[in-house]
């Protein structure tokens, strides 16, 4: 792992104008069936309109929505070449400060962020079967390639810093 081109990573708060950036890394990162990337309108829609904030660098960026009494983490995306370099933990680290209650879903077989968020204090507070839909291409026994699609649940997680980690949403 190289740390030094992470000591001058440059994360700065998103602006609407930063809907193209966020959508090209948003369809970099998210290249399994795990999500779906979100184009720029989502993106445009996600701040203008759902009271999301955020912060992007060159190789990710973390989204936020506040929620009134507690705030949800949107997204966090980093492109692949550049995961488990530290970008992610800079994203979450300017991204939670300041937060007092935090809820995200991630995919339940989702290891990797999963294990990332219990490193912040994340813990798991539900689970909401079949939440993610799967599209997969299968090839039949005519050698035709035909979409499937399986469903995989969301584990719900959360983080509290006044009550230790009792959250009621």
């Amino acid at each position: 792992m190289s740390i030094l081109p992470i000591l001058n990573l440059r994360i700065l708060p998103i602006l609407l104008q930063d809907v193209w950036r966020l959508e090209a890394l948003s369809f970099s990162a998210f290249t399994s069936p795990y999500e779906r990337p979100w184009s720029a309108q989502d993106f445009r829609e996600f701040l203008l309109h759902l009271k999301g904030y955020g912060w992007i660098c060159d190789y990710g960026f973390v989204l936020l929505q506040d929620c009134g009494d507690y705030t949800e983490l949107a997204k966090l995306a980093v492109e692949p070449t550049w995961q488990r370099k530290g970008v992610a933990s800079r994203l979450l680290n300017i991204g939670l400060s300041g937060t007092q209650r935090v809820v995200l879903e991630v995919a339940e077989d989702n290891c990797a962020a999963r294990s990332l968020y219990e490193k912040y204090g994340f813990t798991q507070i539900g689970t909401r079967k079949g939440y993610y839909t799967r599209r997969r291409e299968v090839v039949g026994a005519e050698g035709l390639a035909t979409n499937a699609a399986n469903a995989s649940n969301a584990i719900v997680m959360a983080r509290d810093k006044n009550t230790n980690n009792t959250i009621i949403i």
